[in-house]
This record gives C-alpha cells, sequence and structure tokens, in this order.
C-alpha cells in the first residue's frame, strides 16, 4: 500500500512538472523551438525551452531517467555574456535493472527534488550550466535518503 502511495506522489510530481514547464516553455530563453543537448559528468540531457530530459549515472546508482522543470529569474547581460539564474524541479525513477548488483534484489525506485543555479549564455548556441540542489531518493526496499546534488555541464542548442 505505501508503494502504492509514493508511485502515485511521483507520477503527481512528473505530471505537475510537465505542466509548469508547458506553461513557461514560451519564456526558456526568448526562442521558441530551441533544442539543446548537454552533457556533465555523469549525465547527458535533451533540454527544449524549459523542460529537460535526463540519463545521470553514479556510484550508487548506476542510472536515473529524470524530467527537470526549469523556471528563469532573469536575464542579466554583462558585455559578450548573458548570465541567467533559474531554480527548477525534477521528478525521476531508477529502474531496477539499473541498481548495484548487492541491492540487485530490490524493486527499483523513485527521486524527487528542487534546484538553484546559473546558465552563462556564451552566444545562441553554447551555454554553460551550474546548480546545486536537494534531493529525496527512494529506493523501494532499502528507504528513503535526504542529499545535496551538484552539476556543471554544456549545452549546445540547435
Amino acid at each position: 500500500m505505501e508503494n502504492k502511495r509514493k508511485m502515485f506522489a511521483l507520477i503527481i510530481v512528473l505530471a505537475s512538472l510537465g505542466i509548469l514547464a508547458l506553461i513557461f516553455t514560451d519564456k526558456a530563453s526568448g526562442e521558441k523551438g530551441e533544442l539543446g543537448l548537454g552533457a556533465n559528468w555523469p549525465e547527458v540531457q535533451v533540454r527544449h525551452g524549459q523542460l529537460k530530459f535526463k540519463v545521470q549515472s553514479g556510484a550508487l546508482i548506476k542510472t536515473i531517467l529524470a524530467l527537470r522543470g526549469y523556471f528563469p529569474i532573469a536575464k542579466i547581460p554583462v558585455e559578450a555574456l548573458s548570465f541567467n539564474p533559474y531554480w527548477g524541479i525534477e521528478g525521476g525513477c531508477i529502474p531496477p535493472s539499473y541498481l548495484p548488483l548487492y541491492l540487485a534484489h530490490l524493486a527499483g525506485g523513485f527521486e524527487t527534488g528542487g534546484f538553484a543555479g546559473l546558465e552563462v549564455e556564451f552566444n545562441k548556441n553554447v551555454k554553460l550550466n551550474a546548480n546545486i540542489g536537494l534531493y529525496l531518493v527512494d529506493i523501494r526496499g532499502k528507504g528513503m535518503d535526504v542529499g545535496m546534488i551538484t552539476s556543471l555541464g554544456v549545452y549546445y542548442y540547435f
């Protein structure tokens, strides 16, 4: 019963994230239809406007599939650069087959959290992105844990 409640909560978080991202997509960076590909260690992502899908791996959890919603705070031009602070929310799942061997008997899990960061826009195509966030991770059969996650990555926009 508790697992059903957790799964329902995850679905609500992901649905809310998707709705919020669709509402604010036009305001992402001033251009409709902007598609970005990004990479950082240990993550790859595809971003359209304020919505990002990412695949991330780490030491404890081999793979996380997640959806992020970004909400810009301001666009601050400084000479040839533009500094764009933002905040956001994320929700994702941990497929059971991607847990490390000593946790392979567990049934996967989910993660959710909030973050804040800064995107540095060098030109229309290249942007550097850094953020920090607080996350809740729940691996079914092992329990919940709270942790801090930092990220630094590069995007190329088409």
